[in-house]
């Protein structure tokens, strides 16, 4: 599982808000118009200019969150989970794979033009006040740009992943938690992208631009291919990673190579993390539990 979690998500009061919200924006209908007359709101939607659209649903940050409808999404995924028992599973009880990448919400922060605004759509009911006490506890971030995707990096990404790796481990199922930490010239898509979310895809399957490669690049991709598809293949022995289960073990992958180091960067393919490395990295979750406590249940 790369890069988080829907565990924990929260469940919106009316799926079709955002649709609303953006049928209204590109003056197309609204909300009301848009239950009777759904065949002129997509006749008049598709003929908007995509970029109209995109733009608008960037910067405005309209959520577009998956029915939960206890079929195909679970809607008690996190309750379910805990309370799991070999006599009554009630989830898939085989090993996971999962984790997060180092700077995940940079995809996500990058074309921020307003803090309160951005932090707020992640916590609607915080006041100001809130939203700065929030900020203020990531502080000596070099510009806004990095600090507002540390805490989206944390809260969306990082900690649900953790989250579900120790209570999986909890309920008596193998759990296996990586953090990958390496990030290459050829796939940064703007300036100072980071450990991106998404940057380890092509990474792990093998599909990162061969032009512009480094040899540390090619070599974590076969690595990194290699551990997923061992695991797959047999995630109860022989195909169980190289280091140790969750909550003995984290693994960082790619050695916290940089962009920036050059084309001759490398390091370690694996560093197993320590209690104390892996608490720093976790360092910003506490804050959030409670939110998970309330959306997980």
């Amino acid at each position: 599982m790369e890069s988080g979690t829907a565990t924990v998500r929260g469940v919106p009061a009316d799926y079709s808000s955002s649709w609303n919200t953006l049928v209204a924006a590109m003056e197309c209908g609204n909300s009301t118009a848009a239950k009777t007359n759904a065949p002129d709101i997509l006749a008049c939607m598709r003929a908007v200019d995509v970029a109209k659209i995109k733009d608008y649903n960037e910067h405005n940050r309209l959520s577009w969150a998956p029915v939960f409808d206890n079929l195909t999404s679970n809607y008690l995924a996190r309750a379910d989970r805990l309370s799991s028992t070999p006599a009554n599973p009630k989830i898939a009880r085989v090993p996971i794979l999962g984790g997060s990448n180092a700077n995940e919400g940079r995809l996500y922060s990058v074309s921020v033009t307003n803090a309160t605004s951005f932090v707020r759509g992640l916590f609607p009911t915080a006041t100001d006040a809130d939203i700065n006490a929030l900020l203020a506890t990531y502080p000596g971030y070099s510009s806004e740009f990095r600090q507002l995707a540390a805490l989206y990096t944390d809260f969306i990404f990082q900690c649900p992943a953790r989250l579900v790796a120790l209570e999986t481990a909890q309920v008596g199922i193998p759990s296996y938690r990586y953090y990958y930490n390496a990030s290459f010239a050829n796939t940064q898509i703007f300036d100072d992208a980071g450990v991106y979310h998404a940057s380890e895809i092509g990474v792990v399957l093998g599909t990162y631009p061969k032009n512009g490669s480094t040899p540390f690049q090619r070599q974590l991709s076969t690595y990194l291919g290699k551990v997923w598809t061992d695991f797959a293949k047999d995630p109860y022995s022989g195909g169980r990673p190289p280091w140790p289960t969750v909550p003995t073990a984290m693994a960082e992958l790619g050695g916290g190579v940089r962009a920036e180091d050059g084309p001759n960067a490398k390091g370690d393919l694996v560093d197993v993390l320590t209690q104390a490395q892996t608490d720093a990295v976790d360092s910003g979750c506490a804050k959030f539990q409670a939110i998970y406590d309330f959306l997980g249940h």
